[in-house]
């Protein structure tokens, strides 16, 4: 499955589909892969950064064979870090243990993004070395599938020289696809005002989204 390219995945804009290098950890039980597909967009994490690593639910990084569990996870376990995950109190769609359903998705389906184009440095389109582009799409939640937006993490254009593995981003020049909960798909700029930004990555701030702004 991670050695098949999806054309669907990938921007025609940026790349084509194929396989591209892989630079991420190994995974445990398995023959080693350097080729694997790779996506052009990302789910929304919310509008602070809630990867496993960042909410010490396990090590951020993670490149040998021996990482992750040898069996599946007891019971007390997955409710120890239920626990963490609603501590952190995440505020986007895709987060560790998720499932988001409509009703929680308060300030409506029309205000809040669902999944959007991802940044990647030009330099590494094709070498797989960008931290968010380092390892399969189908690699579980981290940078290669989920990003953020808040007034830190506004969206920008690719451009050589930058690595910025957390936000979301495009290689056209005004601005960024977003796909939003209720099913359309909207240019955002990418002079979009970062708080309005913000405001549309967080599922539930109850903040009024003024659509001129965006």
């Amino acid at each position: 499955m991670i050695s098949t390219a999806l054309a669907v995945f990938n921007c025609p804009t940026r790349r084509r589909a194929a396989l591209y290098p892989h630079w991420g950890f190994q995974y445990k039980f398995a023959d080693p892969v350097s080729q694997v597909a790779k996506s052009d967009y990302a789910a929304n994490g919310g509008d602070k950064i809630t990867h496993p690593g960042s909410m010490g639910l396990w090590p951020d990084h993670c490149y040998n064979s021996d990482c992750g569990p040898s069996s599946l996870p007891d019971e007390a376990t997955l409710q120890q870090k239920a626990q963490a995950v609603l501590a952190y109190n995440p505020t986007g769609i895709v987060h560790p243990l998720s499932m988001v359903t409509m009703g929680e998705i308060r300030d409506g389906t029309s205000n809040t993004y669902l999944v959007g184009e991802k940044y990647v440095c030009p330099d590494w389109y094709m070498t797989g070395q960008d931290g968010g582009d380092n390892e399969t799409m189908y690699v579980g939640l981290n940078e290669d599938n989920t990003r953020w937006g808040s007034t830190n993490y506004p969206p920008w254009r690719d451009q050589p020289g930058y690595a910025l593995r957390l936000t979301f981003g495009s290689a056209h020049p005004s601005g960024v696809n977003m796909a939003f909960c209720d099913g359309s798909v909207r240019s955002i700029s990418f002079s979009i005002d970062r708080t309005i930004h913000q405001r549309l990555a967080n599922r539930r701030d109850g903040q009024a989204v003024d659509a001129s702004q965006f």
